[in-house]
């Protein structure tokens, strides 16, 4: 089953604000280099953000974060 949805997402700025510790949220950071600018999926875990491909720290600066909710998707009764 094929779901097409779309969602607004609301960035917030990483420098003046931290989001609860330990909820996963799309981060649009900024490499250690200070080269390269991309996206990763992460959290903060109240001290500093981690890249929830392998748990580890960000190699780099976070520049914002937004919740993603995904596809609003009905259960059918019985599924």
């Amino acid at each position: 089953v094929l779901f097409r949805s779309a969602e607004v997402l609301c960035w917030l700025d990483a420098g003046s604000s931290k989001p609860d510790a330990e909820i996963l949220h799309l981060l649009w950071y900024r490499d250690s280099d200070g080269l390269a600018v991309d996206w990763t999926a992460g959290w903060w875990d109240g001290e500093v953000w981690r890249d929830a491909s392998h748990g580890g720290v960000i190699d780099g600066d976070v520049l914002a974060y937004a919740d993603v909710h995904g596809p609003r998707i009905r259960v059918r009764e019985g599924d």
